[in-house]
């Protein structure tokens, strides 16, 4: 079990000249070495062995020899200037180095190397090439997905659906890779939006707390999936829209009455525009002609909104 606070003990140097090295902490006979995180704090303290016998150096400044450091605290960067080792922290400003080693802070190439680290740490830099470098990995991890053209079958559903959960897991958007997961989502509803199945759409559109699409989007991509597919739907289709937890949230005063405030919505697909009412004339029609109320009722309802429910009973 790593300590809960250790001591710098020792540097790797990688190069006899004037260079940045990586403190190592000890405890016991183990050695650690500090991961860090966007800003130089240190996230985590790693297990090391010397495998490729790296130079091991005991010189650390006297300073920090018995200073304990902890998860969470700014990262010691050790570097060598004119073979005398030094200690930085991973909070520190640029101008921290101009106030210890005047004009070389801008001209020794070892202190202007960590002058901008420390810039790019500040600006936020650091912080987004490793959320790019992040995206890139999930993204070849889920070629299939990313890569490739998307497909109207449910594993590749259910692949675009494992990719976003474990995105969300180890990111918060907005992040680089809600871009890529944008990007072949709106492909996706493009090609298959207004063919699939619902359970299908709303898999991919996902909840707007995962950040890849609004509310105002899925309501947008929702109102239009449905109003394509009004004229034709069977009691089956409708029932299980009108079920949805999501639909009976976002579309209770009905479709017409949104199309009337709102008009209709742009999204990623081309989408049939019908006339709500001509529907909804038809469909009380068949039902006097069949004798049969119940496709009617649940289009009034989705039509119409929860209103159309006192007119049925």
């Amino acid at each position: 079990m790593t300590p809960d606070g250790l001591r710098v003990t020792a540097a790797l140097r990688l190069s006899p000249a004037d260079s940045i090295g990586v403190p190592i902490f000890e405890a016991g006979n183990a050695m650690y070495v500090p991961e860090m995180d966007a800003d130089y704090n240190i996230s985590a303290f790693l297990l090391y062995e010397n495998v490729d016998h790296y130079d091991v150096t005991r010189d650390v400044p006297d300073a920090y020899r018995d200073r304990v450091f902890s998860v969470g605290d700014p990262a010691p960067i050790i570097f060598w200037h004119k073979q005398t080792p030094y200690i930085i922290e991973g909070d520190a400003e640029k101008a921290r180095l101009k106030v210890i080693f005047g004009l070389s802070a801008l001209t020794h190439p070892v202190l202007r190397d960590l002058g901008e680290m420390l810039d790019d740490a500040r600006s936020g830099k650091v912080k987004a090439q490793q959320e790019e470098w992040f995206a890139q990995e999930i993204e070849a991890s889920y070629n299939d997905v990313f890569l490739e053209e998307p497909s109207r079958t449910r594993y590749w559903v259910s692949r675009y659906r494992v990719a976003l959960e474990n995105a969300r897991k180890l990111t918060q958007p907005p992040h680089p890779i809600d871009v890529r997961l944008r990007r072949v989502s709106s492909r996706w509803l493009e090609l298959y939006a207004t063919k699939a199945e619902f359970s299908m759409l709303t898999s991919i559109l996902g909840e707007a707390s995962q950040g890849i699409y609004s509310l105002k989007q899925i309501t947008d991509i929702m109102f239009a999936y449905m109003a394509h597919r009004v004229g034709a739907v069977n009691s089956i289709e409708i029932t299980r829209w009108l079920e949805d937890d999501t639909v009976r949230s976002l579309f209770g005063r009905g479709l017409y009455d949104m199309y009337l405030l709102d008009g209709w919505p742009h999204v990623p697909f081309e989408y049939i525009k019908p006339d709500f009412l001509a529907i909804l004339k038809e469909r009380l029609i068949q039902g006097w002609e069949r004798e049969s109320w119940k496709v009617a009722r649940l289009v009034s309802v989705l039509i119409l909104g929860n209103r159309a429910m006192a007119d049925f009973g």
